[in-house]
């Protein structure tokens, strides 16, 4: 990525500690190719999340998104995380979204998304074992 973002720690080990003991749900929004994509869902699945599109509304403790850096849209499952629960996006780049002038205006352009939705508490920062992906948590209002 650049210079703007933070980095974080191993996305596994930061997954783990933010999702322990809660209800977690996973979303796939737009194509599910690449490596880094196939390592994210990886890391996703070690955490036995359920389908969220099966999960009833405000009923989620956690909601993963695993996305393209591409979409500036925040996808339609905040109204499945309780108020005060936090949504996690992981965005991953595809394409043309590789070059670093991409990748600042798509991260900008999904943080103005995360707050007009009414997401507060944002953070952005990459892990220090993915270097690639865009993660953006928040958490949802009630």
């Amino acid at each position: 990525m650049d210079a703007l973002h933070l980095v974080g720690p191993p996305l596994d080990l930061w997954l783990g500690r933010v999702t322990a003991g809660a209800q977690v749900g996973v979303a796939f929004v737009g194509p599910r190719r690449g490596l880094v994509g196939r390592r994210v869902r990886g890391f996703v699945a070690a955490l036995a999340p359920v389908d969220v599109e099966a999960a009833a509304r405000r009923s989620l403790d956690v909601c993963v998104v695993i996305t393209t850096l591409e979409r500036g849209e925040i996808a339609p499952v905040i109204d499945r995380v309780r108020p005060g629960g936090r949504l996690i996006e992981l965005a991953y780049p595809t394409g043309l979204f590789r070059r670093r002038r991409a990748h600042r205006q798509a991260a900008g352009a999904r943080l103005t998304a995360w707050l007009r939705a009414g997401l507060y508490e944002p953070a952005r920062w990459i892990p220090v074992d993915l270097r690639r992906v865009l993660v953006t948590s928040g958490r949802a209002r009630g």
